[in-house]
């Protein structure tokens, strides 16, 4: 896969190497791809491309997308096994409420912190197949913070017999050192679990003890980053794997793609949208001379007649107005199918226009599944993810007691929730009205308050 193809009279580019499409997905999932927009537009149409106006970067099919697939966080999940002092460690600022309504099913909601590592998380592994987040304690903040690493900086390596889990992780970034800041690759080795180890290289020199003040081999890894058996874990949790990187290629082009049509119709727009004027064995009276220039020209506006003189008195001249060159809004509807049967080959049927803009029935049902796809990824990766906050938490001496439960951690979303609250209900007795208060003791009990109180507290 070296570098791209080109082909024919068009020199499209039809093939990333796998850096450069995962750079270019991350850049078109924030907003940044207005060069790469660009740069496809000169491949498509060479000089005219310099003849467009200001790229339009106001549809971007890819964040549609994942604005569609990555609802599974849009309602707080539901957690079991998550203790209160877990979810103060976190930062978690759940709403009481929800603490109340979900105590009811035996759990809690995931706490907050989590629910936004793993949303931002989720959509870039959506699209160009993996992400990771980075756990650490924060000094300043007094609990445990979670930090989303792009795939754009992640190298991993897979050579154990789980083919789930990385075995080496290199997350590139910047360490400041001194007045210097410094381009570094951290680097978390599990090759070999008695010995597993974390550094910070910068080119070929090993700075971990200048960055941490110590070293990270062995007994020093694990004495922070390994459960309560005694096994260590990656600090970055990976979402995804890399293997499906070019799962979501059509989501990607269709971002570069969409926009230069939307780009080159509204130029057409500005330029073309108007009717062509013509004049023929006529010319203009009035016009003045610039003697300094030799150009001419008159005043014009609403109030101006204008005036023309046959050039011929025997062949009189006659003039005529041609229809505008350019059709805006047929032109708009037809790049508006193109965007949305993208989306619709991509499994998420949508032709807004045939049902006066809401979905059918059928785009809501095909939609519902695809959410229902991700949750067993989600649920996965989010087990994982508290397992090491707990594993972290046990090891931090500022964190309030130290027999936080590593798991098992059960999860639901969405509508899971919905038919855990509603399969309770049925076998819930009604309440009488007590002069308009509910009974609230069997609902949630005494625990439950307790703990909302507690959350709330720690938030």
């Amino acid at each position: 896969m070296g570098g791209w193809t080109r082909r024919g009279a068009n020199p499209g580019m039809t093939r990333l190497t796998e850096s450069q499409f995962v750079e270019l997905a991350c850049r078109v999932l924030r907003n940044h791809h207005g060069g790469d927009v660009i740069s496809r537009m000169t491949d498509y149409l060479g000089d005219r491309a310099a003849r467009m106006g200001p790229v339009d970067l106001g549809q971007n099919v890819a964040i549609s997308w994942c604005d569609r697939v990555c609802r599974a966080y849009a309602i707080p999940p539901f957690a079991s096994g998550v203790t209160s002092e877990l979810a103060k460690a976190l930062g978690d600022v759940s709403a009481s409420t929800t603490i109340a309504r979900y105590a009811r099913i035996g759990g809690r909601p995931l706490p907050t912190t989590v629910v936004a590592a793993s949303a931002e998380a989720q959509r870039y592994q959506e699209l160009v197949g993996y992400a990771g987040v980075l756990l650490r304690w924060s000094e300043r903040t007094g609990r445990i913070s979670l930090e989303v690493v792009t795939p754009d900086v992640l190298d991993l390596e897979y050579s154990s017999d789980d083919p789930t889990e990385p075995t080496v992780i290199r997350h590139r970034g910047t360490r400041r050192i001194g007045d210097r800041v410094v381009d570094v690759v951290e680097v978390y080795d599990l090759t070999d679990l008695a010995v597993p180890s974390y550094r910070v290289l910068a080119g070929d020199d090993d700075i971990t003890a200048d960055v941490h003040g110590r070293t990270y081999t062995g007994d020093g890894y694990l004495s922070e980053w390994s459960y309560a058996d005694g096994r260590p874990y990656h600090r970055i949790i990976v979402r995804g794997h890399p293997r499906h990187t070019y799962a979501h290629l059509q989501q990607v082009e269709g971002s570069l793609v969409v926009p230069i049509r939307w780009t080159a119709w509204g130029s057409g727009a500005d330029f073309a949208n108007h009717p062509g004027r013509n004049v023929r064995n006529m010319r203009l009276k009035g016009q003045s001379s610039d003697t300094a220039t030799g150009g001419t020209g008159f005043a014009d506006g609403p109030d101006v007649i204008k005036e023309w003189a046959d050039l011929d008195p025997d062949n009189p001249g006659d003039h005529w107005q041609d229809a505008p060159a350019f059709d805006p809004l047929t032109t708009a509807r037809g790049i508006g199918l193109y965007q949305s049967m993208l989306l619709s080959m991509i499994d998420l049927p949508l032709q807004l226009d045939a049902s006066g803009g809401e979905p059918t029935a059928r785009e809501q049902e095909a939609l519902a599944e695809r959410v229902t796809w991700t949750y067993s990824e989600c649920r996965r990766f989010d087990a994982e993810l508290i397992r090491r906050c707990a594993a972290l938490a046990n090891r931090l001496p500022q964190v309030e007691g130290e027999d936080i439960p590593e798991g098992p951690y059960g999860l639901l979303y969405r509508d899971e929730i919905t038919e855990a609250l509603a399969e309770l209900a049925k076998g819930e007795p009604e309440r009488e009205d007590n002069g308009g208060r509910e009974d609230r003791r069997g609902e949630s009990g005494e625990e439950a308050d307790g703990d909302a109180g507690e959350a709330q507290a720690g938030g």
